[in-house]
């Protein structure tokens, strides 16, 4: 009766126990998977927490493993360059220069030789009160000519009162056939009255020879000369008026308005123009240039 009692004790508590066992104690839950990283902003998965112990005792379950670290998002940068920055206003236009003089000669020659066999250089001694000059001429053709047949006209405007001093202080040909002759004795200059004025011209000075020299096609002849006011008191006389002066040829240069006569011939040169035929005077200076404009501003920079 005991072994009877103890043996159905014994299998209610095997039956107990496999129950227990069957419906607490199961295996652990295992943890949570690990979640996938995301973006730069989520953090990774969390752990999942083991499995609760049975009534007994029952295995624990395996930790979770933490989930792997997201990976950081990647954003592309913004393109673009920054725009080039705008030019600045230009600046002001300078201001043109005067203009310049007028050129020489400054008056429109008359008649002139029709059929020149003289040709001459004409160089300035300056451009005050006193009027001086030298010449260099030469015969052009195959015939030599007798300097005493000569005359050589310079045309002035004379605007002194006091009456002039003249002299020549050398004349002379160099070359030809005779060689060097000085031709200075008997050189006379001679301040003349036109009887009518003329356009650049009251006046001339004529130079005149009475030496028997000839003057040879290969010879050339020269002659240096001035006159002075007898008072350097005003009026003062003008240069820049008077048709045969040229204050540019300051070097020997060929010289129309200065006019060589044989006897009665024009030979080279040209005469003033009657002043009823009108003329140009000194020329004037032109005029100031204008101002430039002002620069325009400049165009914005490209984004």
């Amino acid at each position: 009766m005991k072994i009877g009692r103890l043996s159905s004790l014994c299998l209610v508590s095997v039956c107990f126990v496999a129950c227990a066992t069957a419906q607490d104690a199961g295996t652990g839950l295992s943890g949570g998977g690990s979640n996938s990283g995301g973006s730069s902003a989520n953090t990774g998965g969390g752990s999942a927490k083991g499995g609760t112990s049975g009534a007994f005792g029952g295995s624990s379950g395996l930790p979770g493993s933490g989930g792997s670290t997201g990976h950081a998002g990647t954003g592309a940068a913004g393109l673009g360059s920054s725009g080039a920055s705008g030019a600045g206003l230009g600046g002001s236009g300078t201001a043109g220069g005067g203009g310049a003089g007028g050129s020489t000669p400054v008056f429109d020659t008359g008649v002139c030789a029709t059929a020149p066999t003289m040709s001459l250089s004409y160089k300035t001694g300056g451009a005050g009160q006193k009027i001086s000059a030298q010449y260099q001429f030469s015969n052009t053709s195959d015939t030599p000519i007798p300097v005493a047949q000569l005359k050589i006209r310079y045309f002035f405007t004379d605007e002194e009162t006091s009456g002039w001093n003249t002299a020549v202080y050398s004349a002379q040909i160099d070359g030809g056939t005779g060689g060097y002759r000085d031709i200075k004795t008997g050189v006379t200059l001679t301040v003349v009255k036109l009887s009518a004025p003329l356009t650049g011209a009251d006046s001339y000075v004529e130079l005149a020879f009475t030496n028997a020299a000839t003057l040879e096609k290969a010879a050339t002849a020269s002659v240096s000369w001035d006159m002075q006011p007898k008072s350097y008191n005003a009026p003062d006389q003008v240069q820049a008026d008077d048709y045969s002066f040229n204050a540019g040829d300051i070097a020997f240069t060929p010289w129309d308005h200065v006019a060589i006569y044989q006897g009665n011939t024009l030979v080279f040169g040209c005469v003033p123009q009657s002043s009823t035929d009108g003329s140009a005077g000194a020329g004037a200076g032109g005029d100031t240039g204008v101002a430039g404009d002002t620069g325009a501003a400049g165009a914005a920079g490209a984004p």
